[in-house]
């Protein structure tokens, strides 16, 4: 293997909340450790300052922003770009799915006036401010989003984090060459931790954000129905005041529902690893989301839906997850079956630690970018 010189730019990294920071950081480590000599940039003028000292073998992009700076520098150099898409750029709400049903209705291609009528209907929760300006800045944002298809067309080649990913880029008229290489999760999450949680009841735990479309309102909507008086809903993440989730009246309501809040690197493993059943219920085209892909590597029995992207791209129905439709009494269903068949959650949960172990641990992912990029460097 050629060790390679690579810069690796993205505004953001592991300080940042969300998958994208996590990726690009977890990328960094991961590819120094398989022998490449790779440098971080977060600004635009130290990658400058650097370029003047020493020419990279390739520039990788990461996460979109300011790929429009990023591009004209390659190009003046002659250095090959690679950019990394890890959210859905091409709807201007991000998540590709109108809002016709408590479950979402899969939306795959939009014109300037459709979008805008999704983005005056969107029910991603936030404050009213920000929901005006994404108003008055609309048609500037789907001029960019336009202008960054263009300039994925001209670069020397596109890593989708996930086959839904490359698929949507495709139809929103990327023709440029897609790769399709999922987002790294650190070999460490395959270690158990040495003390885990002791729950008194069986446990569902989730962990994401509190919008619509990440699907947690339809998980405690499935939870109640499910009536289980030995088993609780254990849900972490940045739940904020603006995505109208009355915590408190829940959980005083539903004692068995409980909010985690924010969880640290190293306390969400042990929840990973302590609870019986993970539940991914992401009701948009996920890119990928990381969540699920934590819980494979920790080796724990995952539902989610069927055609949302992202889990169901990479998990089978029956062999290592339960992959449903999206749908309420499916949802009610696939729990109760898996609460109560401790042979099919064993079975689930080996399964789908060696197909982590296997395909999504950083690792793993390091290679296959090994060798995209050796095939980018060719071209």
């Amino acid at each position: 293997m050629k060790r390679l010189n690579i810069y690796l730019y993205s505004t953001q990294d592991i300080t940042q909340m969300g998958g994208g920071g996590n990726s690009s950081s977890t990328t960094f480590k991961y590819l120094n450790k398989a022998g490449h000599h790779v440098t971080f940039f977060k600004s635009i003028l130290e990658m400058e300052k650097a370029l003047i000292k020493s020419k990279p073998d390739i520039i990788l992009h990461h996460n979109i922003k300011d790929l429009d700076k990023v591009y004209p520098i390659s190009k003046k150099l002659d250095i090959p770009l690679l950019s990394t898409i890890n959210n859905l750029i091409t709807c201007q709400t991000g998540v590709h799915i109108k809002y016709d049903s408590n479950f979402g209705v899969p939306c795959f291609k939009c014109s300037f006036f459709k979008g805008l009528v999704c983005q005056i209907k969107e029910k991603n929760v936030r404050p009213l401010n920000e929901k005006l300006s994404a108003l008055f800045f609309y048609p500037l944002r789907y001029y960019n989003r336009n202008q960054r298809i263009k300039l994925l067309n001209d670069i020397n080649g596109i890593i989708a984090i996930s086959p839904t990913l490359k698929k949507l880029l495709r139809i929103n008229g990327v023709k440029n060459k897609i790769y399709v290489c999922n987002q790294p999760i650190d070999d460490d999450m395959l270690i158990k931790p040495q003390k885990r949680l002791h729950f008194d009841k069986k446990t569902i735990f989730y962990q994401g954000g509190g919008e619509p479309f990440k699907g947690v309102r339809v998980l405690i909507e499935a939870f109640i129905k499910l009536k289980q008086d030995d088993t609780k809903l254990l849900i972490a993440g940045d739940i904020r005041k603006e995505n109208n989730l009355n915590i408190k009246l829940i959980q005083h309501k539903y004692p068995n529902i409980k909010f985690l809040g924010q969880v640290s690197v190293d306390d969400i493993k042990k929840y990973y690893y302590s609870s019986d059943i993970f539940v991914f219920p992401s009701l948009w085209f996920e890119a990928f989301g990381r969540g699920w892909a934590e819980a494979a590597c920790c080796g724990k029995p995952i539902i989610t839906f069927r055609g949302r992207g992202g889990s169901s791209d990479f998990l089978s129905n029956n062999v290592n997850a339960l992959v449903i439709e999206p749908r309420m009494n499916d949802i009610v269903l696939a729990m109760d079956k898996l609460l109560n068949d401790g042979k099919l959650r064993n079975k689930l949960a080996k399964n789908v630690k060696e197909f982590a172990k296997q395909n999504l641990v950083a690792s793993k992912v390091a290679d296959k970018l090994t060798s995209i990029y050796d095939e980018v460097l060719k071209l």
